[in-house]
C-alpha cells in the first residue's frame, strides 16, 4: 500500500512538472511569434509603402491575390556637363556641398 501511495504521489509530482514545463513553452512560443510579427511588420515597413505593407499584412486576405496599383510617372535621366570635375574639386571637402550647389546651379 505504501509503494502504491508513493508510485501516485511521485506521478503526481511528475504530471505537474511536465504540465508547468508545457506551460511555460507555450508562453515562450507564443512571444517568440509576437517577437517575429513585429520584426515582420518593421521589415515590410522599411521596403514597402506603408499601404502596401498593410495589404501584404492584413489577416483574411487571398495568398493567390497579387498587389497591383499603377500611378502615372516620368523619370527623368539627365547628365549635368562638368559635373564630374565639379565633384572632383569638391572631394577635399567630402563632397557634402556638392550635389545641392550642382542641382541650384542646373536647375
Amino acid at each position: 500500500m505504501t509503494m502504491f501511495v508513493v508510485a501516485v504521489f511521485y506521478n503526481g509530482r511528475q504530471w505537474e512538472a511536465t504540465t508547468t514545463l508545457d506551460f511555460l513553452w507555450h508562453l515562450q512560443a507564443q512571444q517568440e511569434l509576437e517577437d517575429m510579427r513585429e520584426h515582420n511588420w518593421c521589415l515590410l515597413h522599411n521596403i514597402l509603402p506603408s499601404h502596401v505593407a498593410r495589404h501584404f499584412l492584413e489577416s483574411g486576405r487571398n495568398d493567390e491575390e497579387l498587389y497591383s496599383q499603377s500611378y502615372e510617372v516620368r523619370v527623368m535621366f539627365a547628365s549635368v556637363a562638368g559635373f564630374t570635375d565639379y565633384y572632383e574639386k569638391e572631394v577635399k571637402h567630402e563632397g557634402v556641398d556638392c550635389l545641392p550647389t550642382a542641382q541650384r546651379d542646373h536647375c
